[in-house]
């Protein structure tokens, strides 16, 4: 009875650990580029924090603003964020996180709707 309880309690561990790993797969700094339909490849620079259950993001460029509503499924690694400014314009992100590193899908600014392609910033230190 022991070792039963050992392995559920291991089981649902490993459950948070994993759950809380992919939920950091967002966390960090992703760029590259959009490509709006019929449009010319633009620039694009995001950031996003994970802090436990909240995510906090913003737009880099091309205008420096916070994302509104952000919502990023930790199983599935699908993201919806989205901005809202007077100013300058809404924005919105329908991406997935693809092989850690690569956060592919759609980038629409103020209507105009486009593949997006962002790799995530990765450091490796040098080895001396």
């Amino acid at each position: 009875m022991t070792r039963l309880l050992s392995a559920i309690s291991f089981t649902l561990t490993l459950g948070v650990l994993t759950a809380s790993a992919q939920s950091d797969a967002l966390n960090g700094i992703w760029s590259g580029h959009w490509v709006p339909e019929g449009g010319v490849r633009d620039a694009i620079t995001v950031r996003f924090a994970v802090d436990e259950d909240q995510i906090t993001g913003e737009i880099v460029n091309p205008e420096n603003m916070d994302f509104d509503n952000i919502s990023f499924d930790a199983e599935t690694l699908d993201l919806v964020a989205e901005s809202t400014h007077a100013e300058s314009g809404n924005f919105r992100i329908e991406a997935r996180i693809e092989d850690e590193t690569r956060l592919n899908g759609t980038f629409t600014d103020n209507g105009s709707t486009g593949e997006m392609r962002l790799t995530k910033w990765t450091y490796v230190p040098r080895i001396r």
